[in-house]
């Protein structure tokens, strides 16, 4: 369950989402958005090999994983609205 959770593909996809929301709403250029990315692949990239190498424990890791989980589903229905909202200003 971990590597579909919170495996390589699904962090680089949470990496570039919650940049792309937090630089959109916090108005980040530059090399703020460079930190932004580094800090973020620690975390995630931290999380997905501490899961995987069983440095943290099973209970921890569930929830862990229903929270990268819950916001992988956030920042994809947001994604699904904003292409929605493009597409029907397309007409």
């Amino acid at each position: 369950m971990e590597d579909l959770m919170i495996g390589s593909v699904v962090v680089a996809a949470l990496i570039l989402g919650i940049t792309q929301f937090l630089k959109d709403r916090l108005y980040l250029e530059g090399n703020a958005v460079i930190v932004l990315v580094a800090v973020l692949g620690i975390v995630f990239g931290g999380l997905s090999v501490a899961i995987t190498g069983g440095y943290i424990p099973p209970e921890i890791a569930k929830w862990v994983e229903t929270i990268v989980g819950s916001i992988a589903s956030v920042l994809s229905a947001m994604g699904y609205y904003g292409l929605a909202k493009f597409l029907a200003s397309k007409d």
